[in-house]
């Protein structure tokens, strides 16, 4: 699972407690990036993969109940969001929207496993 691995969803959740959706989508974002613009453009297409994915006739077919504004996705990081990425709160999907959360991948898996 990679940031630039744009034909992958990375991990598909029920909500975590206390999140609104009924559908959380992960990117796992575990690279030590150096290149922060690249990272960026991979973090943006991923996001568009999502989309697509979220907008696809198989995502409803397999989620019939589920609309964009019922999805979460989470982004897990290694090196915190640039403020680029920050920018990304809500993102436009067939007329609706998307929550954008992040979050760092250590303090994600600590909290599973209590």
């Amino acid at each position: 699972m990679a940031l630039s691995n744009f034909d992958v969803v990375d991990i598909v959740l029920r909500p975590l407690p206390g999140e609104s959706g009924k559908l959380t989508l992960l990117i796992i974002d575990s690279e030590n990036w150096t290149d922060m613009q690249e990272r960026c453009r991979c973090f943006h297409l991923k996001l568009n993969s999502y989309v697509q994915l979220i907008l696809s006739a198989h995502f409803i077919k397999d989620y019939p109940k589920i609309r964009p504004h019922d999805v979460v996705i989470r982004v897990l990081t290694i090196v915190p969001p640039d403020t680029e990425m920050l920018k990304v709160g809500l993102v436009p999907c067939g007329g609706d929207t998307i929550s954008i959360v992040f979050q760092d991948y250590h303090s994600f898996k600590a909290a599973l496993k209590n």
